[in-house]
Formats: C-alpha cells, structure tokens, sequence
C-alpha cells in the first residue's frame, strides 16, 4: 500500500482533491478531522489540555471551545502557546492516523491518503510514501475562501500568512498539481497522476 499525504493553503482545493482520489478507490484520512476528535471529551488529549491552559475554555457541556482556545493559542506572538498546543496535540495525532493506516492496510486499500494542512508542521512527512502539493494562485485561494466562508479578503490573506507558503511546501513534495482551471481540468490531472502511483504498485 502507498501511503499518500496531500496538503496546500486554504482555498486550494485539497479537499476535493481527497473526496475525488476516494471515489476512484483510495482509503481517506483527514488529519483535521482526527485533530477535532481527539480533543473531546474522554478523548486522548482532553485532560492534557486543561492541565496546560486551564478550564476557562471549556463550554458549558464540558467540552473545549477550540475557537476560543485557538484565539488564545494563536493571539500569542512569541508562538510558545502554539508550540506547547502542537506537543500535546501532534504526537496523538499521528498515532491516531498510524492506527487507521494500519487498519486500511489490513482491509487491502492499495492507498491511502492522508489531508494535512499542517503536514510538515505536524511532523507527518515520516510516514508517507509521497505528497502531493494542491496550489493555486493567491488571488483565487482568497476568492474561493471569501465566498466559502462568507467573510472579507483582509481576514484570508491574514489565515493565508500564517500558514506555511506554497513555495516552501513546494521544496518538500513529490508532486504540485497547480488547481487553476475547471473541476473537470482538476479531475483529470488527479487521475492521471493517481493511475501512475497504481503502476508502481503492479
């Protein structure tokens, strides 16, 4: 099985290119997805949390408000809230997705892939066999999110600043595929460049 990590900025369109890879057979992990869960309640780093910042963030059924925990985190310049959420968050993370890997791996997936906006700052590179890099122009990436998310560019290219840029991803992936054109342009490059990972399999 070829384990597959695909990332990019906001607006790129990772999560289409996910939801087509899976209609054409791939296993899919949304490492995001893994990240929400495992900070509810009873989940793995629920206690760890409230050890490091306290309960002033926790809603009124007892549950983290990430919103209100991600403002405090990310309202911090000298990024030592940031690092002390990502050492509690991101080795619980990856251990999830190593599980699920394994258990796709078990049911015969001959990929899977894995969404990761923060695949690098995640320390995620480890256990992938390729990644992909889903880009686009800045000015569509803020277009697209501005309708998506029904708020102002200003707040985008804020989101986008604090993200790793696309040109230091680019260094560190196998493949860009540049998401500039139609849904359909987009599709059939993820199909050419899926069948190819497929030969290397056979």
């Amino acid at each position: 099985m070829i384990i597959l990590g695909i990332t990019g900025n906001i607006g790129s369109g990772k999560s289409q290119a996910v939801a087509y890879l899976a209609e054409l057979g791939a296993a899919v992990i949304d490492a995001d997805r893994v990240g929400h869960s495992i900070v509810l309640k009873g989940q793995k780093a629920y206690d760890p949390l409230i050890d490091a910042f306290g309960d002033s963030f926790l809603d009124a059924a007892g549950e983290i408000d990430r919103r209100a925990l991600g403002e405090y985190v990310f309202g911090d310049r000298s990024g030592q809230r940031r690092m002390l959420l990502n050492s509690i968050t991101h080795p619980l993370i990856r251990k999830e997705i190593k599980e699920k890997v394994a258990v796709f791996a078990a049911q015969g997936y001959p990929l899977t892939v894995i969404e990761a906006a923060v695949l690098f700052e995640g320390e995620m590179t480890g256990m992938m066999d390729k990644i992909w890099l889903i880009s686009a122009p800045r000015e569509q990436l803020i277009e697209r999110v501005t309708k998506r998310d029904n708020c102002g560019e200003g707040v985008v290219a804020l989101r986008l600043n604090t993200q790793m840029s696309e040109a230091e991803m680019g260094k560190r992936v196998d493949l860009t595929i540049v998401n500039d054109g139609t849904p359909a342009q987009f599709q059939e490059k993820l199909k050419e460049e899926y069948n190819k990972l497929l030969k290397e399999l056979s």
